[in-house]
C-alpha cells in the first residue's frame, strides 16, 4: 500500500476533559435562571421598590457630595481672587522732596514744615548802652502742615503758622484738577504780584519788595479757577477777607 492515507480516512476525535469549576458554575447558573423565570409578580414589585429606594439614596449622597465639594473649593477659588485684588493695588513708595513724600497710585501725602530764625550780633565801643547791641535772636515763624492728593483729581493743603506769639491758618484749601483746569476753594493767595506769590524759602533776596507790604497783600478766603496750557495761564477768582 502507499504511504498516503486514503481520501476518505477520518482523523480520530480527541475529547478534552471539562474542568470541574466550569461544571459547578454552570450548575449554579441554571437553577438561578430557572428560579428568576419563576419569580412572582409580588416579589418583582418588592424588588422594584428596593431599587427605587437605592436610587433615591444614591441621588441624596451625590447632592451632599457636590455641596461638600463646592464648599471646599470656594476658599481655594477666593484665594486667587484676593491675590489678584492685592496685585491690582499699586505699591506704596517713599520719596524725599525736602520732606517725606508718600505716593500710592494717584494718592499722595507730604509733610510740610519749616522754621525761620534770625540771629545777629552788633559790636559797639565800650560805654554805649543799647539793648540792640550785642547778640540777639528770635524765631520769625514756625510753619507746620501737610498737603497731598486724594485721588480722582482732588487734593488738599493745610498749613499752620506760629508767628508774633499767635497761630494763624495759612494755606487751607481743597483743589480739583482736570486736564488744564484747576479749581481751588479755601484760604489761599489771590492772584497778585509774582514777588508776593514766590515762597519766602525760594526768593532771590532775604526780604520781599516794600510795595507788597504797602498794599497789604495776604491770603484770603475765596474760590478761584485756573486754566493752563503751555505758556498760556488764565486765572479768575472771587475773594473776601482772610479766614481769621
Amino acid at each position: 500500500m502507499s504511504d498516503r492515507a486514503a481520501p476518505f480516512e477520518s482523523t480520530p476525535l480527541r475529547l478534552r476533559p471539562i474542568p470541574l469549576i466550569g461544571v459547578a458554575a454552570l450548575a449554579m447558573v441554571l437553577p438561578g435562571a430557572a428560579h428568576a423565570q419563576a419569580i412572582s409578580a409580588q416579589e418583582a414589585a418588592v424588588l422594584r421598590d428596593e431599587v427605587g429606594a437605592l436610587k433615591s439614596r444614591i441621588e441624596q449622597l451625590e447632592r451632599r457630595l457636590a455641596a461638600a465639594s463646592a464648599a471646599t473649593a470656594s476658599p481655594v477659588s477666593a484665594a486667587p481672587a484676593a491675590a489678584a485684588e492685592q496685585g491690582d493695588t499699586p505699591p506704596l513708595r517713599t520719596e524725599w522732596r525736602g520732606s517725606p513724600l508718600l505716593v500710592q497710585g494717584d494718592r499722595a501725602f507730604k509733610v510740610k514744615g519749616r522754621i525761620q530764625a534770625d540771629a545777629n550780633y552788633v559790636a559797639a565801643p565800650t560805654g554805649l548802652a543799647d539793648k540792640g547791641l550785642g547778640f540777639s535772636s528770635e524765631f520769625r515763624r514756625i510753619r507746620l502742615g501737610g498737603e497731598g492728593k486724594l485721588g480722582g483729581g482732588f487734593g488738599y493743603k493745610l498749613e499752620l503758622e506760629l508767628s508774633d506769639n499767635s497761630v494763624d491758618l495759612v494755606d487751607t484749601f481743597v483743589t480739583y484738577e482736570r486736564g488744564p483746569w484747576l479749581l481751588t476753594a479755601g484760604n489761599q493767595n489771590p492772584f497778585q504780584s509774582l514777588d508776593e506769590l514766590t515762597g519766602d524759602t525760594a526768593g532771590s533776596f532775604m526780604e520781599r519788595a516794600a510795595f507788597t507790604d504797602a498794599f497789604n497783600f495776604e491770603r484770603r478766603l475765596g474760590l478761584s479757577a485756573q486754566y493752563r496750557r503751555g505758556p498760556l495761564l488764565a486765572q479768575l477768582g472771587v475773594f473776601t477777607d482772610d479766614v481769621a
